[in-house]
């Protein structure tokens, strides 16, 4: 399919993302004979992508390491979202590190500044009483790479020591009846709240106090660029890869190493008694304007910005 649109129409440029797209698209390059620029960007971590529980069975993954070795060297630009992902890249297949680039998200679509050091006023609708501040936001898939149980454990020892606060989990997915079994067990079901899928996150983020990324691995999450852009304070794990490339090595959020409830709740707590300067956030979160990445993509196959 995609070798065929490639002789219909014959792009200039052709742009993948994720490991077998990226595959796809420099094979179909090779059945089309088209003179086409390709660029394939790596999203996430291959290594822990290939050893995760959910792949490492699978027979298709084994020969992957190998493919991408032979065959990202035909394409004419190769993209990482963050640096840690491009290590791993050239660590696991051996391609030269030089010729792998970082380009950051394009997640805030354009370069307003809020630059009032506040949060925004409560919608009366979103508006909470005292006794359920800080209020804490997960955004994500229900899955098991993003450890939201760790979340909702460190939530309650949070609430165990403070007597406050609120957790509201945005996302679905098949860890959802086991993770609101937990919040039961723990007696927190007026305290976490699961929104299911939300179609604007950032509604939420406005109004929230902190960020939560649990996750095992991540490639750049863009979750935390949306919220500290939002002037949300972060706590995340020191996963590969990301998190610590966008809050700077923990200049600009808490970086907890290790998935110990009781870590993240200490960082939590730290993270409210000592919050960040907003305005710091939010100029961080304009690195990744859509209008630097789109320059930079350009740049990477040799074209003139436009």
């Amino acid at each position: 399919y995609i070798s065929n649109y490639m002789k219909r129409r014959k792009p200039v440029a052709f742009i993948s993302a994720t490991t077998y797209f990226n595959i796809a698209a420099l094979l179909s390059k090779r059945l089309a004979k088209e003179n086409i620029k390709i660029l394939i960007s790596e999203r996430t971590n291959l290594s822990g992508t290939i050893n995760s529980l959910k792949n490492k069975f699978f027979l298709r993954w084994r020969f992957v390491t190998n493919l991408v070795s032979r065959i990202y060297i035909e394409a004419d630009a190769i993209v990482a979202v963050s640096d840690g992902v491009a290590h791993d890249l050239a660590l696991r297949t051996g391609l030269d590190l030089k010729k792998i680039k970082t380009i950051n998200n394009p997640v805030i679509p354009n370069i307003k500044k809020i630059k009032s050091g506040k949060k925004e006023t409560l919608k009366p609708e979103l508006k909470d009483d005292q006794a359920n501040r800080p209020h804490f936001v997960v955004v994500g898939r229900l899955v098991a790479v993003k450890r939201i149980d760790l979340a909702i454990k460190a939530f309650d020892l949070f609430f165990k020591n403070t007597g406050g606060g609120k957790l509201t989990i945005l996302g679905d997915g098949p860890r959802r009846k086991g993770l609101e079994h937990m919040v039961r067990e723990l007696k927190l079901e007026r305290r976490v709240i699961f929104k299911g899928w939300h179609q604007d996150p950032q509604e939420i983020l406005r109004y929230a106090d902190v960020c939560l990324l649990t996750s095992q691995r991540e490639g750049s999450p863009n979750i935390l660029v949306e919220a500290m852009h939002h002037g949300c304070q972060i706590v995340a794990t020191n996963c590969p890869n990301g998190p610590s490339e966008i809050l700077k090595n923990g200049k600009l959020g808490k970086l907890v190493d290790g998935y110990e409830p009781e870590l993240i709740s200490q960082a939590m707590l730290d993270i409210v008694e000592n919050p960040i300067d907003i305005r710091l956030l939010e100029d961080r979160s304009l690195d990744y304007t859509a209008i630097k990445s789109a320059k930079e993509y350009l740049s990477s196959l040799d074209f003139q910005d436009i």
